[in-house]
């Protein structure tokens, strides 16, 4: 999917900085994004990613084989490329949701209050 709204870029580029931060400091449970038709609200793409944080993060990094980072890394690219060579294309105006589950309670950035985006703490 493509954008011209740079409302929706700049939504991206702060969302994935901040999906940074709770990754680093394993916060980060689950990750929902939801491409919805922006009239009728009829839901057309649903992705959800399990996020798995170890707290000893730099010591089991160090313990895995750069072989099998890489066939991981190439296995991630590969089933992207296929979803989307399958994806239909979207041509009506789309409304994205975003919802973030974190493991525990963590102020938000002033900036995505802004945004209608949702949170959830579990």
């Amino acid at each position: 999917m493509v954008t011209t709204d740079n409302e929706l870029d700049e939504y991206l580029i702060l969302m994935l900085d901040q999906i940074k931060v709770w990754l680093n400091s394993n916060s980060l449970k689950r990750l929902v994004l939801v491409v919805k038709n922006a009239q009728s609200g009829d839901v057309i793409e649903r992705w959800q990613f399990e996020v798995n944080c170890h707290s000893d993060h730099q010591e089991s990094a160090s313990k895995v084989k750069d072989v099998q980072i890489r066939n991981e890394i190439g296995a991630v690219l590969r089933q992207i490329f296929a979803v989307v060579c399958l994806l239909p294309i979207i041509d009506s105006a789309c409304k994205l949701t975003t919802f973030i589950y974190l493991y525990s309670l963590i102020c938000l950035p002033i900036e995505i209050h802004q945004y209608t985006s949702h949170f959830a703490h579990i």
